[in-house]
């Protein structure tokens, strides 16, 4: 039954995950709060409105189930701060390593996450569907979607993502008459991996006063400079098809600050 706002409620999700956490409190100079999460996630209908996704069977939503688009297998994140043990009441000392290296601390952000799963869209739409393209492609094998790569790394203005030769090597009378045979995710295919470390190292330098302070901070976002590319076009019969245009991550970012505490 179809609800005022459009969406239907006849699919289910499955999420089963496992979580790391190590919590280290303030001794020495370090904090550190990391995490690792191991997921699966399975669905038969990403959301509420699911006219997007032409079902093979609406009687038998259990040939529907597939990786969900937000399935991510590894997740990895840590925060950290780092006091160094120089200066006033710290293990070493002294009026010139005090004011030369006292008072720098060394903060970090650090996440690593494996992709999403990836599919296509064949472009074609069968007229027992009217209004709405099929969304299964013809596929042979599941490990050959990947496109080539010329050097030696990925490089999107020279490689495809996908391999075109992997889909739709069917008739023409067959791809416009019935749906595809691969599921709407390759469990075998993902997205690039989510990398990424953030820095900050801070100077705290006090001025004569206990409440008088300066504080000189060096941040790096993406210090490593890390790519992660965008999603490519996914509709097999586009000219486009596995070209990427896009990056969906940031390229190195620096910058510094100063705050003044009184």
């Amino acid at each position: 039954v179809r609800t005022s706002n459009g969406g239907e409620r006849i699919g289910r999700s499955s999420y089963h995950t496992l979580i790391v956490k190590w919590d280290k409190r303030y001794s020495d100079g370090l904090t550190v709060l990391a995490s690792y999460a191991g997921s699966k996630m399975f669905t038969n209908a990403e959301r509420t409105t699911n006219l997007e996704r032409v079902s093979l069977d609406h009687y038998n939503r259990g040939l529907e189930w597939y990786l969900s688009e937000n399935d991510q297998t590894h997740v990895v994140r840590s925060a950290f701060t780092y006091e160094f043990p120089i200066g006033r009441g710290r293990s070493l000392g002294g009026n010139v390593l005090t004011a030369v290296l006292g008072g720098w601390s060394l903060s970090g952000f650090l996440e690593y996450a494996s992709g999403f799963p990836m599919g296509v869209s064949p472009g074609i739409c069968p007229p027992i569907y009217p209004g709405q393209c099929g969304n299964r492609a013809f596929v042979d094998s599941y490990d050959n979607w990947r496109g080539s790569v010329s050097g030696d790394k990925f490089d999107p203005a020279k490689d495809r993502w996908f391999n075109p030769g992997a889909f739709q090597q069917r008739p023409q009378a067959v791809l416009e008459t019935v749906l595809g045979n691969a599921t709407p995710r390759n469990p075998k295919l993902r997205t690039p991996w989510n990398l990424n470390e953030n820095f900050s190292l801070a100077k705290r330098v006090p001025l004569g006063s206990e409440r008088l302070a300066a504080t000189l901070r060096f941040e790096a976002f993406n210090l490593f400079n890390r790519t992660v590319w965008g999603n490519p076009n996914t509709t097999v019969n586009a000219p486009n098809f596995g070209i990427v245009t896009s990056q969906r991550n940031d390229p190195r970012r620096l910058q510094f600050g100063f705050k003044l505490d009184f």
